[in-house]
């Protein structure tokens, strides 16, 4: 079961930039749905984002696990997979009872990935999953690797992804605002990067806060979310 989300909200940061843990938002509900759909609290499993960055990686479990303590949930281990446990991905994903995997950089991501063959390490896994931003787009079938900063403009616009899920997916839009909610150097990405992708594919966008319950082949959508089909943008909500 995957949880596939543009965020979740469980730090602030300071004026350096550190994480500071808080407890976890339950915006949309999301909490009963960890509650129901992961096993106990022996192991809370991170999954990097840059495999090779192991103090950020380091920071972001003690950080998440403290939020999931503050939030009456306290796991005996927290572990992370990245390049110092990679040989032992099959055996962390089997023993976890709930696997958070991080956004970031797309193509890196997409690569370890690939590299450690996720989609076959987690085909029979029976917990959930929580993916967010980079993360939650590296499932899908189609990619839409719109750039956010200027040393992704060289990058392809389309990717292939794991296939895991068959939506064109938009992480952080607000499409009240025809906003991006993530971090960028442009500040006109949705008209110049995004609104065009449309005109070739469907688009369905998530604001920060909304997620989709996946499993058995079903999406169910929690809170807004948005259909953008040739530059029109299409609220829905699941009420």
């Amino acid at each position: 079961m995957f949880l596939i989300a543009s965020n979740l909200d469980y730090k602030s940061k300071d004026q350096n930039s550190v994480r500071i843990p808080h407890k976890i938002s339950n915006q949309n509900g999301i909490l009963r749905l960890i509650d129901k759909y992961s096993f106990g609290n022996q192991c809370l499993l991170i999954i990097a984002n840059d495999p090779g960055d192991y103090a950020n990686n380091d920071d972001i479990a003690k950080v998440l696990g403290k939020a999931f303590t503050m939030t009456n949930r306290k796991f005996k281990q927290v572990k992370v997979l990245d390049d110092r446990t990679r040989v032992e991905a099959e055996q962390l994903i089997e023993n976890a009872d709930l696997i958070f995997m991080c956004g970031g950089e797309i193509l890196r991501q997409l690569e370890f990935l690939q590299q450690i063959n996720f989609k076959r390490l987690i085909k029979n896994y029976q917990g959930l999953v929580i993916t967010v931003s980079a993360a939650s787009m590296c499932l899908t079938k189609t990619i839409c690797n719109f750039p956010e900063h200027e040393k992704e403009l060289s990058q392809p616009r389309l990717l292939n992804g794991l296939g895991m899920v068959d939506i064109k997916l938009i992480p952080h839009f607000d499409g009240e605002t025809l906003a991006y909610q993530g971090t960028s150097d442009f500040p006109n990405l949705v008209e110049d990067y995004i609104l065009p992708l449309s005109d070739d594919m469907d688009l369905c966008a998530l604001p920060n806060g909304s997620f989709i319950l996946y499993g058995e082949k079903q999406l169910e959508f929690f809170g807004p979310y948005y259909q953008i089909n040739h530059r029109k943008v299409s609220k829905f909500t699941n009420e």
